[in-house]
């Protein structure tokens, strides 16, 4: 690694060891194959209850803070130039009290990158109580409409994202929908990523499993804003059909799910697995799904399992999202109505043939993490270099 090479701090909005990896830990570990990374975890930017959930959350943050957490030691692997930090910052944001010391507990826990003669901030938060304005260069990286989420503290969010807009920083977008917002609060040129998968570990699982015609599979958080239950419920009710549910349930703070009803149609639950077991199972799937609801959150989601489950050769149910508006092919069906969902799900529980699995997995390659992430440090790299706009340097990736 050169001395010249910029130290990257990436200000999280989810723990390194969280259940579901998303764009903040892979983005890091892309990051960290080339440059020095420093990946700042979750602030916490949703309002806390007295729940037990948030209780234990809390209390671990802080055996962390003070190195006495191992429940999740090996959990995910750290690179060598990757270090984690977790401040114990307070999580009223918005409040005197935050505004005020927050600053000082960040710029303490980051101290070395603050320390660094090159610095580049990839901030998810947009909260980011001054950080940007120590950096070299800030990309702000909307992976949805944070302000949407329940229970977010909507006012620091956007005057967070108004603030960096004015700071003149880069900014990325998941989803067309959400770079709009990006462009409605002040950013000049927003760069559409849409979300990558793992492709490589999914394919690889396609060849070494046996696909099952009765399997289908939804990946991903269980939470009552984003998921349709009864949607679920009907999918399960299909004779002859095998629902493979995998993923926590309501890590995002919202109001864990009954899934009794579920259970008694037949879903079989795993809970949250690792990368290789949950490409294990898309692998037996014929039918990856994506019962989302439609709602001003989800408006802005660009579901990272459709890579998941091209790649692993499965078809794709969806309803109709936004994101994914124009997109829709014959291993791709975007439904609009419940019953065309379920009928979607019923007419593709069959095995595919071998020129179908290899156009669903085409489909997919071009969105893996390491093409991205090959983008991603050629424009860190190249800008430091040249003193110009980082993203321009992705235009065409």
């Amino acid at each position: 690694m050169a001395a010249s090479n910029p130290h990257v701090l990436v200000l999280a909005t989810a723990d390194w060891d969280a259940p579901l990896w998303t764009n903040k830990q892979y983005v890091a570990l892309e990051l960290a194959r080339e440059f020095r990374v420093t990946y700042v975890e979750s602030l916490g930017l949703r309002k806390v209850r007295l729940s037990r959930a948030d209780v234990r959350r809390v209390l671990r943050r802080a055996r962390r803070v003070v190195g006495r957490d191992e429940s999740l030691e090996g959990h995910r692997a750290r690179p060598s130039g990757l270090e984690v930090v977790s401040p114990l910052a307070l999580p009223f944001h918005g409040s005197v009290a935050a505004r005020t010391l927050n600053p000082a507990i960040l710029r303490r826990s980051v101290q070395a990158w603050g320390a660094s003669p090159t610095r580049l901030l990839w901030t998810f938060n947009p909260v980011t109580y001054g950080l940007h304005q120590i950096a070299d260069r800030t990309v702000y990286h909307a992976v949805d409409l944070m302000h949407e989420s329940p229970r977010h503290y909507t006012g620091p969010i956007l005057a967070g994202e108004r603030d960096l807009a004015a700071s003149n920083c880069e900014a990325i977008a998941s989803s067309r929908i959400v770079a709009r917002h990006l462009e409605e609060v002040g950013f000049d040129d927003v760069r559409v990523w849409e979300n990558v998968a793992d492709v490589q570990l999914f394919a690889e699982a396609a060849r070494l499993r046996e696909r099952r015609p009765t399997v289908v599979l939804f990946a991903g958080n269980l939470s009552p804003f984003k998921v349709d239950f009864d949607l679920l419920e009907s999918v399960a009710s299909i004779p002859g059909c095998e629902l493979h549910i995998a993923g926590p349930a309501a890590i995002d703070g919202s109001v864990t799910p009954d899934i009794s009803r579920l259970r008694d149609a037949g879903a079989i639950f795993h809970g949250p697995l690792a990368p290789r077991q949950l490409a294990d199972i898309a692998g037996e799937a014929a039918v990856g799904i994506i019962p989302y609801l439609l709602n001003d959150y989800t408006a802005g989601v660009f579901p990272m399992k459709l890579y998941e489950y091209l790649s692993a050769g499965a078809a794709v149910v969806s309803t109709a999202l936004p994101s994914l508006a124009g997109r829709e092919s014959s291993d791709v069906v975007i439904a609009r109505s419940p019953s065309a969902f379920v009928r979607a799900v019923r007419a593709n529980l069959v095995l595919p043939d071998a020129a179908t699995l290899l156009r669903r997995q085409g489909a997919a390659a071009h969105a893996s993490w390491q093409v991205r992430g090959e983008a991603i440090r050629d424009a860190v790299r190249e800008s430091f270099e040249t003193d110009l706009p980082m993203l321009s340097k992705v235009a065409a990736r």
